[in-house]
């Protein structure tokens, strides 16, 4: 499972470190204030006090080993500036960074973040599903166990039916609709093909939904 570093533990930042914990993510919150690490010492992988704006400090964290950093850092716009920076100096994939203002996010965008949002704790949920499938659209959970989501056609989904790629079988989720332009299909049966540009729905656990991306 790939490695997540959230950086930053306040409302948003703590929502991502649910959310991508919940799905089975391997993550490391951090927070340069010990009172915000204690706050989730139990419930992550890994947990560490720490100052991100210092480039050592973060290689030896191992941080150069992410694929993928959350900079959930607010209210400091130097820090959150800061920790962007250093997380694309030591080589991290993909950095998604937090956005107060307009103007911080014009920053952020400039020095090499990946993604921008601008938060509070639902944007939070919806960057952890996106961390965990890129080719999700939109996500609406009902409860704990049942969540409908919109999804875009992947390249190893495309060309084939239905009953080759086993979704059921192998991801226990259900596809409950494909649209292709304007046409709906309401009722998809097993012979029926995705073909590239097509969006679908499909019902399932958040967890087994996540899964997909590997179809």
């Amino acid at each position: 499972m790939e490695k997540v570093a959230v950086i930053g533990l306040g409302r948003f930042g703590i929502g991502v470190v649910q959310e991508l914990m919940q799905i089975g993510y391997d993550v490391l919150a951090i927070d340069k204030k010990e009172l915000m690490v204690n706050e989730v010492v139990d419930s992550v992988t890994h947990a560490l006090i720490l100052d991100s704006t210092n480039k050592d400090a973060l290689i030896q964290a191992g941080l150069k080993t992410f694929q993928t950093a959350v900079v959930g850092i607010g209210e400091n716009v130097e820090a959150s500036i800061l920790t962007t920076l250093m997380l694309k100096e030591i080589g991290v994939e993909k950095v998604i960074s937090r956005a107060i203002t307009n103007y911080h996010g014009i920053i952020l965008d400039k020095i090499g973040a990946d993604k921008i949002v601008y938060p509070e704790n639902e944007i939070g949920i919806k960057v952890a599903r996106a961390i965990a499938n890129p080719d999700l659209i939109d996500f609406i959970e009902f409860g704990d166990r049942l969540s409908i989501a919109e999804m875009q056609v992947s390249d190893n989904m495309a060309g084939k039916s239905l009953s080759e790629l086993q979704l059921r079988n192998k991801f226990n989720v259900n596809v409950i609709a494909i649209k292709r332009g304007a046409q709906t299909n309401g009722t998809p049966g097993p012979d029926d093909v995705f073909e590239r540009g097509d969006t679908f729905l499909v019902s399932g656990t958040p967890k087994n939904i996540s899964q997909l991306k590997n179809a």
